[in-house]
């Protein structure tokens, strides 16, 4: 397996680019959560992170459900125009969670010129 500069992790996925790549992916950061992976452009991440935090804005779209925290009553459009995914309240959090961990690290590393994705 190739080494991977890890950005952030947390009990749902993981956050990361990869050291050794070719000149096309070498900016692109590796997002896999639930059985999902995204390998996004830094435009994209930010996007889908804006997008997280649309859709929390938003109530979940089964009003009879009772537990909206575990119901994946949320419909989350992610970058691909192509690709939406049902999630839960607990779920969109968690993931709002490991893409604003990555952004911070990667702000950092920017900030400090060390594997700089921008």
């Amino acid at each position: 397996m190739r080494e991977i500069h890890h950005l952030f992790d947390n009990d749902y996925g993981i956050a990361f680019r990869w050291k050794h790549c070719g000149p096309k992916e070498f900016k692109k950061i590796q997002l896999v959560f639930n059985d999902i992976g995204f390998n996004l452009s830094m435009r994209n991440f930010k996007k889908f992170l804006n997008n997280i935090k649309t859709t929390l804005e938003y109530p979940p779209i089964c009003d009879a459900c009772d537990d909206h925290g575990n119901c994946k009553s949320y419909l989350l459009e992610t970058p691909s125009s192509m690709i939406s995914l049902a999630v839960s309240y607990t779920e969109l959090k968690k993931l709002e969670e490991l893409l604003e961990g990555a952004f911070f690290q990667i702000e950092m590393d920017n900030m400090l010129g060390t594997d700089a994705i921008e």
